[in-house]
């Protein structure tokens, strides 16, 4: 790939700094009042927010996947003697 569109993918895979510094500011208040209304103990607010962050990240992971791939087949449809890959069922 060139190294334009790499430097562009991973630049679209960063999240804002505002948006982030954001979330740092906000997450234990929001956290600890959804953990209230959904009747959940307090000491539960670790696992909480672990599951939420690696939901995200994976959520985050599968939209990068499927940008590379169009990427991909976008290439692979120019290069002679090259089938167009199958699409991917989820």
């Amino acid at each position: 790939m060139p190294a334009e569109i790499i430097s562009e993918i991973e630049e679209d895979a960063k999240w804002p700094a505002a948006s982030r510094q954001m979330l740092i500011e906000t997450s234990d208040a929001l956290a600890a009042k959804y953990l209230n209304k959904a009747g959940i103990s307090a000491e539960y607010k670790i696992e909480v927010n672990f599951s939420i962050a690696v939901l995200n990240i994976g959520a985050n992971h599968m939209a990068i996947l499927r940008r590379l791939d169009k990427l991909i087949a976008a290439a692979n449809a120019g290069a002679p003697g090259t089938a167009p890959a199958p699409e991917k069922k989820i």
